[in-house]
């Protein structure tokens, strides 16, 4: 096994790579950047059992289930009926994601 660096978080696979069926963790969280120059617009993302929640940059959300629509078809965000409930809970998931894996490196030195 090869250590990790050092303030290199993240989770070991050797369970599920040695059983498929055992779950490591209850998500993954993605970020990506899709352009450059001015079409440049960061985005993140978490995927949860079978939804899917984008926020990008500039605040537009899409939610989708990938269990009814594996294709993405619909955007479920755009829904008054999920605009509450789904979308809220999986963008606290989202923020709380984002929030426990902030790079800790460099050490901080100094306050301002």
């Amino acid at each position: 096994a090869i250590p990790p660096l050092p303030g290199m978080d993240g989770v070991s696979q050797k369970t599920h790579l040695d059983d498929p069926r055992r779950r490591v963790r209850d998500h993954c969280l993605i970020e990506y950047r899709n352009g450059y120059g001015a079409a440049d617009v960061s985005s993140k993302c978490i995927v949860a059992d079978d939804m899917k929640y984008v926020r990008y940059q500039d605040g537009v959300e899409e939610l989708t289930d990938l269990g009814e629509d594996p294709q993405e078809m619909f955007n479920l965000a755009a829904s008054s009926a999920n605009a509450g409930g789904t979308v809220a809970q999986m963008r606290t998931r989202l923020l709380d994601a984002i929030l426990a894996t902030e790079c800790k490196t460099p050490e901080q030195l100094s306050h301002a």
